[in-house]
């Protein structure tokens, strides 16, 4: 544990150097005597005590939130809350794992906003075993020592789920869900070099390039609301992908790294739009932060629809929620299937993909009935259609119009 000290002023100077925002608190360790008290009564291993002669508890937060959110938390807490832990659980805010702590379970790093806590497994020889339980209850054992645990949480500064790739074997039991960006993490946010204390897979350290679009809105324009969000971090979306019990789209997923939804609404002439673009914890239902197990929304639910609709509905969930019509998509076979639901409610599909959407959607700044051009089942006869055209050649004077309305089937 000499190092320990060294790795945090390593890591404090890197943080003042880029530039972040960040918290270091690390409190001097107890009175010996009472250090000793203590490893007595809660039954602490001699490594655990190495890390507490230093100092008495750890915490260290940071993020930035520039090109893509990222975010690290490490909490090793006090002594003094560490026994309430053990010796009064059902008044702290860990009582949902006292069968853990019945076990004998010591929690080492507790984040429990994410559900996400790195228990001491000892047995009756004194050996211990790092075990990382999630807001499911699932374990993961982290074969990792407590001195290298911390080594590595330091030089990260506890960059959410960092653990996932202390080895490959960690590793396996993460690949079911998307890949959040670890590696890019690293070397854009941090130092590359610190790559080489982890597990390296190196079709997993492609090269993520983020770009923020822009809505180009007409200059004269009247805008009430713009707002758009930063991205989210891979902390929603892990969450999102455990709740639902399956990956997501690398599409969906790069995108709302650029942005975690957006409100837009303006208005020229006779011509406007207004709508929002979901949040990701939104629209799988993941308001309650940190309780994964609720992130299995669907459209259905979304709306509060009556429960007459609700065969028809749950399959879907929100995109886009607006008063001509609210965009909808289903997940399939790691595919996004876009849907328009009008005031007839039933869904038609929309012939874009989820790229080429966010696209369109970004070109003519979402005028309202837009999504009417690639349905296939409109008509540039239709009064309504022709005046939509003529609107975005009015608002959008450089878009070319053949773009949305030439090989999209529409009726003659």
């Amino acid at each position: 544990m000499e190092e320990l000290t060294t790795k945090i002023n390593e890591f404090e100077f890197l943080m003042n150097e880029k530039g972040y925002f960040f918290k270091v608190k690390k409190d001097p360790p107890l009175k010996k005597d009472k250090l000793k008290s203590l490893q007595n009564k809660l039954n602490l291993n001699e490594e655990l005590i190495s890390f507490y002669g230093k100092f008495n508890g750890l915490f260290i937060t940071w993020f930035s939130d520039s090109v893509v959110l990222c975010l690290g938390r490490i909490y090793i807490p006090e002594l003094e809350t560490l026994e309430k832990y053990i010796t009064k659980t059902e008044k702290t805010d860990l009582k949902h794992y006292s069968e853990y702590l019945k076990k004998g379970y010591i929690p080492f790093d507790v984040d429990n906003i994410n559900k996400y806590i790195t228990f001491i497994k000892t047995n009756a020889k004194k050996d211990y075993e790092l075990i990382r339980v999630d807001a499911n209850f699932s374990e993961t054992k982290l074969s990792i020592t407590i001195e290298k645990y911390l080594f590595l949480a330091i030089s990260v500064g506890g960059l959410y789920h960092w653990q996932n790739y202390i080895s490959k074997e960690v590793l396996k039991d993460y690949e079911k869900y998307s890949y959040d960006g670890f590696y890019n993490l690293i070397v854009t946010k941090l130092k590359s070099n610190i790559l080489d204390e982890f597990y390296f897979k190196k079709d997993l350290a492609v090269d993520t390039v983020f770009v923020n679009p822009i809505f180009n809105i007409p200059n004269e324009a009247q805008i009430n609301i713009r707002k758009e969000n930063s991205g989210c971090s891979n902390v929603e979306i892990r969450r999102a992908e455990i709740g639902l019990k399956n990956k997501l789209p690398k599409d969906l997923i790069f995108y709302f790294y650029n942005r975690n939804g957006l409100e837009i609404s303006w208005k020229y002439q006779s011509y406007h739009s207004n709508f929002e673009l979901v949040q990701i914890e939104k629209i799988f239902g993941g308001n309650h932060h940190s309780r994964e197990l609720l992130w299995n929304n669907n459209y259905f639910k979304f709306v509060e629809a009556d429960k007459s609709f609700k065969n028809k509905f749950s399959k879907y969930y929100p995109l886009i929620i607006e008063e001509s019509g609210n965009t909808v998509f289903t997940i399939e076979n790691n595919t996004i299937q876009l849907f328009f639901i009008k005031t007839d409610l039933e869904p038609v599909m929309i012939n874009l993909t989820f790229n080429s959407f966010i696209e369109k959607l970004y070109e003519c700044c979402g005028i309202s009935g837009w999504q009417n051009f690639f349905t296939g089942q409109c008509s540039t006869e239709n009064p309504l259609i022709k005046d939509l055209i003529q609107g975005i050649q009015i608002c959008f004077p450089n878009i070319n119009i053949n773009d949305f309305i030439k090989n999209q089937d529409l009726v003659k």
